[in-house]
């Protein structure tokens, strides 16, 4: 695996957007980065199609702002009513 992809990007993105997604991790890389995450799991999401993913050759990478973002959006805040779980109605 080339070391070449966890480097920090200082162009904008290839798209032309102007968007900067930070790092970009191989799949392996992206897994000891945030602990919450296995190869296999995340093997699953991009078949899936449940995280942003590009190609690199025959390499898979994601951009660590779509990992933040597939993070964030499965994000769940706690109850704001004070009845317990369990109660009656």
């Amino acid at each position: 695996m080339p070391a070449q992809l966890g480097r920090q990007s200082s162009t904008p993105g290839m798209s032309g957007r102007g968007l900067d997604r930070g790092r970009y991790f191989t799949l392996q890389q992206a897994a000891d980065e945030f602990p919450a995450f296995t190869v296999r799991l995340l093997r699953r999401l991009v078949q899936q199609r449940r995280i942003a993913f590009s190609r690199a050759g025959r390499c898979i990478v994601v951009a660590e702002r779509d990992i933040e973002a597939y993070i964030e959006s499965n994000r769940v805040e706690p109850p704001t009513s004070t009845r317990r779980w369990g109660a009656a109605s």
